[in-house]
């Protein structure tokens, strides 16, 4: 019998990620993807570090830690409005208060163009043109 060598694989070492730097990526809004590739595992793998933490999944958990990162934008957004930012105050305004910009469609038509035309031709262009003027006023009323 010969001697053989059996070589047997040692598992990798496991790897953990520190649930407080998770925390801290969550505020700043990360994706699950962008927080895996920053503890440079898989997303199955941070999946199965967070539930090895006592929590039920990434999306849970997530759900629980990106709220005060929102909260400390909307607070920024907030001081900003209050020290003059005038866009900010228009987006806020249109966020919170429902505000909007009045858009006015203003139809024009030309006399000139059925003056151009053959009689028969110009009168049909000037009754389109009447029509479609007052369906415009009509849907304005509305």
């Amino acid at each position: 019998m010969q001697n053989r060598v059996v070589l047997l694989a040692m598992p990798r070492p496991k790897k953990m990620i520190d649930i407080e730097q998770l925390k801290k990526l969550l505020m700043l809004q990360c994706t699950k993807i962008e927080c895996a590739a920053f503890f440079e595992i898989t997303k199955p793998t941070l999946e199965a570090r967070i539930r090895e933490a006592g929590h039920e999944g990434f999306q849970q958990f997530a759900d629980i830690y990106r709220q005060p990162g929102r909260i400390s934008l909307r607070r920024h957004q907030w001081k900003s409005a209050e020290a003059g930012n005038i866009a900010m105050q228009i987006w806020l305004g249109k966020q919170w208060l429902g505000q909007a910009e009045k858009v006015e469609n203003k139809t024009e038509f030309n006399a000139s163009i059925p003056d151009a035309l053959p009689a028969k031709q110009a009168d049909a262009v000037r009754e389109w043109a009447s029509s479609i003027q007052q369906r415009i006023r009509t849907a304005q009323r509305s």
